[in-house]
């Protein structure tokens, strides 16, 4: 049997497909390591499975499912995944709504039910 992809996975790849803007002058300090995009893609991956907290997310991606796998393998830029403290930090980010989305026309909303 031909394992399919799930629709997460190939909602997170479209991702991928969003057009970029040129990279500007080089900005003081220490330079970015990973993209804005995978941290849409975990913000997406979080919205779809209701995931609150970055330590949620975290764990969902340790299960060793075929789709977590994928999605796993999707969320590493030039073979490295992001570390915990490197989560942490960005998840500030996406409580805000980031230039990028802006640019794309996505909004995020956070409602306490």
């Amino acid at each position: 049997m031909i394992p399919q992809e799930s629709t997460l996975v190939v909602l997170v790849k479209m991702i991928d497909l969003i057009p970029t803007p040129p990279v500007g002058p080089a900005k003081q300090g220490r330079p970015i390591t990973y993209p804005e995009k995978l941290f849409l893609k975990a913000l997406l991956i979080m919205i779809v499975k209701h995931l609150h907290r970055v330590h949620e997310l975290l764990s969902v991606l340790n299960e060793p499912t075929f789709e977590i796998q994928q999605l796993r393998s999707l969320l590493t830029e030039n073979g490295r995944y992001p570390a915990r403290r490197t989560w942490e930090r960005r998840s500030s980010w996406s409580r805000s709504t980031s230039g990028s989305m802006r640019r794309v026309g996505i909004g995020v909303s956070c409602s306490s039910a």
